[in-house]
């Protein structure tokens, strides 16, 4: 007999009620038997070596209520709206070597809407607002698609969030001697984007502004620091060439900033051209080619492996960085191979490419390396 085909309701609203249970242990090491002064400066603060330890256990409860309406386009059922409102609970227990066992509980209220009342039109939103440990803690986010067809696809982001700062920003030890103990304020963030992208053309361009005040950053001293109120203005560009198996992949990034807090330069472009097609007997996908990013100059970060973050410097500069690495990739059904061999460029130039401030080894960058990856997904 043939199958039965259930068509569902379309305009019949369904209700459900959802909870997820996750737990997630994160742990932080850093230790160092001969630590650089010339490196590390004042960090470097005990003779004997540095070590630091922290360790994050979170578990974490998600309740909603959801509700939605089908409807039906082109001969297939999508959703027509969705609300979902919610309760996050997290219980944080926190190790911080030599504090003893801190306990901390975040609650926040949570919202999601999407709406699609036609296939010219998508809206979706998302907010949260702290009530517990981070009470006044939010965000707001919007994305609105408009289909223009032919003319290709509007797509305009908004996101504003007031956030309390990290940890390690309020506190850290290494070596059981307390480096900082901070009382930062909030960070409060806008930002706005707009993408006009025109599908046929593969090609697109977007303008983004991001407006900061209380932003954390870590300066050249490996010291958390708030800064006042900045912008960054951001302009990408995407444009992707074709011609039978011979694919060309292409994005330019400009943005403008005029603070200390931030680093990044003004330029930087990545380029991919590669072979792609089916090889023994069309049933593996194979792809062969180069990948390049190129990097104007600017002040580039350093980086600092006792406390893990990257530290904004002024003094030093780097000059115009290219980066070309040579890659190939297999897919198989679900099976997928990569290999990547990085900045071919260093050898026969006989220059080293950093992307931040270069030191000498064991700490600095070296000429490259090789990089690969199996993904194997089972499916019953």
């Amino acid at each position: 007999p043939l199958p039965v085909i259930v068509k569902p309701p379309v305009a019949k609203r369904v209700f459900n009620f959802y909870h997820q249970l996750s737990w997630k242990s994160s742990t932080y090491k850093f230790a160092e038997t001969d630590a650089d002064s010339t490196f590390y400066g004042d960090l470097a603060v005990d003779d004997r070596g540095l070590r630091h330890y922290l360790e994050v256990r979170r578990l974490q409860n998600d309740f909603s209520l959801q509700t939605f309406k089908l409807r039906e386009s082109k001969g297939q059922i999508v959703p027509a709206d969705r609300l979902e409102v919610g309760l996050l609970h997290a219980l944080y227990l926190i190790d911080q070597e030599p504090l003893s066992r801190t306990i901390r509980n975040d609650l926040f209220l949570t919202g999601k809407l999407q709406l699609s009342p036609s296939d010219r039109m998508e809206l979706q939103a998302y907010g949260h607002l702290g009530i517990g440990a981070d009470a006044g803690d939010y965000r707001l986010s919007g994305n609105l698609l408009i289909n223009l067809n032919k003319l290709g696809q509007l797509q305009l982001e908004v996101v504003n969030q007031l956030y309390s700062p990290s940890l390690l920003a309020q506190q850290y030890f290494l070596s059981n001697q307390q480096i900082w103990k901070n009382d930062f304020g909030r960070t409060f963030e806008t930002s706005f984007s707009g993408t006009y992208a025109v599908p046929v053309l593969k090609a697109s361009a977007t303008l983004r502004y991001h407006l900061a005040d209380g932003y954390i950053y870590y300066d050249e001293n490996a010291r958390p620091a708030q800064s006042g109120t900045f912008s960054v203005w951001q302009l990408v560009f995407r444009k992707d060439f074709s011609l039978g198996p011979l694919h060309n992949e292409n994005w330019v990034g400009l943005q403008r900033t005029a603070t200390e807090a931030f680093a990044g330069p003004e330029l930087y472009s990545h380029h991919s051209l590669f072979l792609e097609g089916k090889i023994f007997k069309k049933v593996m996908l194979a792809r062969f080619g180069l990948r390049g990013r190129f990097i104007s100059s600017y002040n580039a970060p350093a980086w600092s492996p006792a406390i893990g973050q990257f530290l904004v410097q002024q003094a030093r500069s780097l000059p115009f960085t290219p980066l070309v690495d040579v890659f190939a990739s297999f897919k198989v059904k679900t099976f997928r191979f990569f290999l990547r061999i990085d900045n071919v460029l260093s050898r026969p130039l006989n220059t080293h490419f950093f992307q931040t401030l270069d030191y000498p080894l064991p700490y600095g960058y070296n000429n490259g390396g090789v990089r690969f990856g199996i993904n194997w997904r089972l499916v019953d």
